[in-house]
């Protein structure tokens, strides 16, 4: 009489191990994907289109000058001083709201100025401090050059320290307005995501065609350490 014996329990293994399954299922997903022209592609035209909405801008402009708009409550030295410095391109506005709706719309490194009654003092040896706007975007070294460069040129003319006061004046557009901008970020993000959403079920896809699922799904490998793994690939 033969005895049936009880299969051996299949031990499923840590989770450790699931992790190293899936990191070893995604590199190979990755890699495949590479490899794949069409998928290659996209990631190509992807990071010429960051490259180009990038740098373009700073490609686009040849005048080594600043655009500084200015907005004066009253007739100051401070303007006659902006408009003689020869790193300046100063534009002058009749109204505060004028200025800003145009300054909203920059796409350049620029800067708004905005001058009180109050800006200047008689007395030489008391500071001067006037409001700047910059665009949210610009980054910690261009905000730190423009003031460097606002204040020892002011210091320098009007004999007198001046402070440009950047500190929360940031201004960000209106994408009402401004919708290339605006529009162009979403198209970026949308391909990102398109790009990994169809990378994944192409890969499955690929998978079944190619008889490797077969052999995918009686390894140690579980199901879910599949889809973690293409889901993992598809994120990269």
């Amino acid at each position: 009489m033969t005895t049936l014996q009880s299969s051996p329990k299949i031990d499923k293994g840590s989770w450790l191990s699931h992790l190293r399954l899936i990191g070893t299922l995604a590199a190979k997903d990755i890699v495949d994907a590479v490899k794949t022209k069409s998928t290659l592609t996209a990631i190509v035209i992807s990071f010429l289109m960051v490259f180009f909405y990038r740098y373009f801008p700073a490609l686009a402009t040849s005048s080594d000058t600043l655009d500084v708009l200015v907005y004066a409550e009253t007739d100051s030295p401070v303007v006659t001083a902006l408009e003689r410095s020869p790193a300046l391109a100063v534009y002058t506005y009749d109204s505060r709201q004028r200025l800003m709706d145009i300054f909203s719309d920059a796409e350049d490194v620029e800067l708004a100025v905005i001058i009180p009654e109050t800006a200047v003092s008689s007395q030489t040896d008391s500071p001067i401090t006037i409001e700047g706007h910059v665009m949210y975007w610009l980054s910690a070294d261009q905000r730190a050059e423009i003031k460097t460069l606002i204040e020892d040129d002011l210091t320098a003319q009007l004999g007198q320290p001046v402070t440009l006061n950047l500190t929360g004046n940031d201004v960000f557009f209106d994408a009402n307005t401004f919708f290339f901008a605006f529009s162009a970020t979403t198209a970026l993000l949308f391909i990102a995501i398109m790009i990994g959403l169809s990378l994944v079920s192409n890969l499955m896809v690929e998978e079944k065609q190619t008889k490797t699922l077969d052999a995918l799904l009686v390894s140690p490998a579980s199901a879910t350490d599949l889809v973690a793994g293409k889901a993992l690939a598809g994120l990269f």
